[in-house]
């Protein structure tokens, strides 16, 4: 949030007309240069930042996909294994039941448990897949947060070392507002 305010008040004043009349005067030139470079440096940083959040959120999509499709297959299994249990405990609390056909419930039974273990490794399998392939989306997040967060602190050193004396005050209680921004980090 305070890269994003101090890149708004960085862009006003890199637009404005009156840049000149808004910074001290010995500093104008380079000051002014030195801005308009750190106002680049840290949009393109911002614009990084935000392909590597959408990279990884990307991710964070394929794992939740992942999991719904699995967790949806297993209930109907889980369901199955339910009604075939059931039916299992009718026919022997009935004593109706055939050795054969409480076989033929147990091999059912045993299929869909077996089918319900392949699932959770595969989707345990497939987790891990994707886990690894974020995992360097993530460092990269990381990184260039970081390189985002090191423009924005020269950007706030920058500004501060612009401040004009005195300083008019809308840009005044904007560089305030900036100055506690940064000291609640």
């Amino acid at each position: 949030m305070l890269g994003l305010r101090a890149l708004a008040l960085a862009r006003g004043l890199v637009q404005a007309p009156d840049l000149e009349s808004d910074l001290e005067p010995d500093v104008t030139v380079a000051g002014g240069a030195r801005l308009r470079a750190l106002v680049s440096e840290l949009e393109g940083a911002q614009e990084r930042v935000l392909a590597a959040r959408r990279e990884v959120e990307r991710h964070e999509a394929r794992l939740d996909d992942a999991a719904v499709q699995a967790g949806e297959t297993l209930m109907g299994l889980t369901s199955a294994v339910a009604e075939l249990t059931s039916s299992r405990e009718r026919l022997v609390g009935g004593g109706d039941a055939e050795a054969l056909e409480l076989a033929d419930i147990d091999y059912q039974i045993s299929a869909l448990e077996g089918r319900a273990a392949e699932i959770r490794a595969r989707q345990g399998a497939q987790s891990r897949d994707i886990e690894l392939e974020m995992s360097p989306q993530r460092d990269r997040l990381v990184e260039v947060e970081l390189v985002r967060q090191e423009a924005t602190e020269r950007l706030l050193e920058l500004l501060h070392e612009l401040r004009p004396e005195p300083c008019p005050k809308e840009l005044a209680a904007a560089l305030d507002e900036l100055a506690r921004l940064r000291r609640g980090l």
